[in-house]
């Protein structure tokens, strides 16, 4: 049986914070109340009125995450703003997005926190695709990326339309636009090689296929490309990946949509491949992530390249 959210489907903060304790139960880990109260409470009105996800991952219970994020569509940099004055951020990450935030126009914000580790990400998406050799020159961007680009644009990547920066593990995200079509097992597979990650286990080459969006982590302290993931919504349990952690954290982590929706993904990773899950919490997510994955080029859009 898949469990709803055990309060009511208004989202007070007293409701939302219950929930996420049952979300960490839901993934095996052990939650720390201060960590999502310190995580939660500037954007505590934007996590109960955004839309929100909560996502986990399976990896070994001492690294799984368990984070809640929310993605507001009519904020323009007011929430960057404030996390970075908030949790006095600095370093690489924060003038890397100060950078991406002076360069380009948004369309939305988001902000991730954890359950064991507080505030993480903060998340620009972008209102074109830009090219990626434009992102390369901003200040601070990861060497990696620029070591990256001749892959990337090789295999159709070439154009960024959402950046995030990881604030507890000094790395940054970019989603790449991917085409209809584009995430063929084959074509991940090859991708894969040419960054030099290990293979992927047959069986879970199947789940590239319908994704329609991609990410790839780079860090400052990092020479190459660190992760690549693939994600695709499902609208079932039956759809997602037949693994025991997804499958318990699917039926059991509180969720107050009126139809549960998922977004699972498959990352390689250097240290090794995993899967991850996230869950459409209050019915909204998936639209919003959609919408912000399938802007129009820079070009398309009348934006500088």
């Amino acid at each position: 049986m898949q469990a709803q959210s055990s309060w009511s489907a208004e989202r007070t903060p007293g409701a939302f914070l219950h929930d996420l304790k049952l979300a960490a139960a839901a993934a095996g880990v052990k939650a720390d109340r201060q960590s999502i109260a310190e995580g939660f409470a500037p954007f505590a009105d934007r996590f109960c009125r955004q839309p929100v996800e909560i996502r986990t991952t399976t990896l070994a219970p001492d690294q799984r995450e368990v984070s809640f994020r929310f993605v507001d569509e009519a904020a323009r940099g007011a929430l960057w703003s404030l996390a970075r004055s908030w949790f006095d951020l600095a370093g690489p990450g924060v003038r890397f997005m100060n950078a991406v935030h002076e360069a380009f126009d948004l369309r939305a914000e988001g902000i991730d926190s954890d359950v064991r580790t507080g505030f993480r990400k903060a998340w620009a998406f972008l209102s074109a695709g830009h090219a990626i050799d434009r992102i390369t020159r901003l200040d601070a961007a990861p060497p990696a990326l620029s070591k990256a680009r001749d892959v990337l644009e090789r295999y159709g990547l070439g154009h960024l339309s959402i950046v995030g920066t990881d604030h507890f593990n000094g790395t940054c995200n970019v989603y790449p636009m991917l085409a209809p079509g584009w995430a063929k097992p084959e074509t991940v597979r090859d991708l894969a090689r040419d960054f030099d990650f290990a293979p992927l286990e047959p069986a879970w080459l199947d789940y590239f296929e319908r994704s329609v969006a991609a990410n790839f982590t780079f860090s400052w302290s990092s020479g190459e490309l660190e992760r690549m993931s693939f994600y695709r919504p499902a609208m079932s349990v039956e759809e997602l990946p037949d693994d025991p952690i997804l499958r318990r954290f699917a039926a059991e982590c509180p969720c107050i949509a009126p139809q549960r929706a998922f977004i699972p993904s498959i990352a390689y990773a250097r240290k090794g491949h995993y899967r991850k899950l996230e869950i459409d919490y209050d019915g909204n997510i998936v639209g919003v992530l959609v919408r912000c994955a399938q802007v129009p080029t820079a070009a398309r859009a009348g934006e500088g390249t």
